[in-house]
């Protein structure tokens, strides 16, 4: 009875295993011809982590402009720069994701982009820890890789409770509409609203002086004459725009379509 429950235990365990490792061992040897290193297969096991969240691939780079056919299968050249990597996503909604992954030394540093919710989630790890490259992948604790890629980098932006980081940008509708005119948080006790909230100077006879609004640069609903407004922090009275910037030492470049170029970085000495 024993060596039966034994047998059953290790029966279960197996099953749990093939179902938390579903599809990888495909993807292994659909992609084995093109693997060149340790990042390669790192950047397949988020790929795979990905799919099984139901998203397909739409091509390489960070432009929505032109994808791809929808596809589990990675893209052609998806590894041809090997420091730098950029996928791209859709759901079943057309929502566009980006996994970005940048190589530092020997630190790889992936992210994820929901385009549309501007949230983003990023995992730094050792590639060369966990995964060695010969004639055969092998893996050093598969499952504590695995569950880093699926928690904190896939879960945080495609689970059902989003907890990942907002790369900011513009304040939501509802909270902009609340705001009274003619305040100033930063001043004690608030700024008062002007007077006449029309153009200064116009008693609403005749043309109206325009670039009067020159003279009041903290005016009413004309607005100011100075190109930075300093109740609104961006350039005529626009929020400054998010960018996506994965975290990591001495990395440059953006991601995302309000972020900078794909352009990866060298060694850190």
């Amino acid at each position: 009875k024993l060596i039966l429950l034994d047998s059953l235990l290790q029966e279960k365990l197996l099953i749990k295993k093939m179902n938390q490792y579903f599809g990888l061992e495909t993807f292994l040897e659909l992609e084995k011809p093109n693997l060149k290193s340790s990042n390669d297969v790192a950047v397949l096991l988020a790929h795979w982590s990905l799919t099984a969240k139901g998203l397909m691939c739409v091509g390489v780079g960070e432009d929505f402009q032109t994808v791809s056919s929808k596809s589990e299968r990675l893209p052609l050249s998806w590894n041809e720069d090997g420091s730098v990597y950029a996928l791209k996503y859709q759901n079943d909604k057309n929502e566009n994701f980006i996994l970005k992954v940048i190589t530092a030394d020997t630190i790889l540093i992936m992210s994820i982009l929901a385009v549309k919710t501007e949230t983003t989630s990023d995992l730094t790890i050792t590639a060369a820890d966990h995964i060695s490259l010969g004639n055969e992948v092998t893996f050093t604790n598969l499952e504590d890789l695995v569950d880093k890629v699926r928690e904190e980098l896939v879960m945080e932006v495609i689970g059902q409770k989003k907890t990942g980081k907002k790369t900011g940008g513009k304040s939501d509708d509802k909270e902009q509409g609340q705001k009274v005119p003619g305040q100033d948080p930063l001043l004690v006790g608030g700024r008062g609203g002007r007077v006449d909230p029309g153009m200064p100077g116009w008693g609403g006879v005749g043309a109206p002086p325009m670039g009067g609004s020159d003279l009041d640069p903290l005016g009413g609903i004309m607005g100011g004459g100075m190109l930075m407004d300093p109740r609104q922090g961006g350039r005529m009275g626009h929020p400054m725009q998010p960018r996506f910037d994965p975290v990591g030492p001495g990395m440059g470049g953006g991601i995302g379509p309000m972020g900078g170029g794909m352009g990866g970085i060298g060694p850190m000495g």
